[in-house]
């Protein structure tokens, strides 16, 4: 195994971005023995609006979508790389939630596209990138 990079963080939303950089943590894995952990962060700000006074939740809708997309990353790596990753799933704010988790982990490298799908369905935005990459206390390498 790698002293490098032992645990490599994948924010993933399901862009091509997000595909690369899945792409890239597989072959680290296959190569050094890195262990990869896919994130995907549902942004709390989306999970509910208020309409005429009356609170709707998205978020079941979410988690099902998200649930989705990590499975999808889950097979991607099994099938194309033959490794076995971790999936991780949180609700909140996509820049903070990626670092914490990067911290909680105990991640020596995030794995990161440059950008990512914007709206309702998945969440990952270029700004998002920009403050991974400012804030971020371990290494983050940014995908094209």
């Amino acid at each position: 195994m790698s002293d490098l990079f032992n645990k490599i963080l994948v924010p993933y939303d399901g862009s091509s971005y997000a595909d690369k950089a899945l792409d890239i943590a597989c072959r680290f894995s296959k190569d050094y023995g890195s262990k990869v952990r896919v994130l995907h962060v549902i942004d709390a700000s989306h999970a509910w609006v208020i309409v005429g006074g009356i609170t709707l939740s998205f978020e079941e809708k979410l988690v099902s979508e998200a649930k989705k997309l990590l499975s999808k990353a889950i097979e991607y790596a099994r099938e194309k790389h033959g490794i076995t990753i971790e999936e991780k799933l949180r609700i909140g704010h996509p820049a903070n939630d990626i670092i914490e988790e990067a911290e909680e982990w105990g991640a020596d490298l995030i794995i990161i596209g440059a950008k990512g799908i914007s709206g309702l369905k998945r969440l990952l935005l270029g700004s998002v990138t920009e403050a991974v990459a400012h804030h971020a206390n371990c290494n983050v390498l940014i995908v094209r």
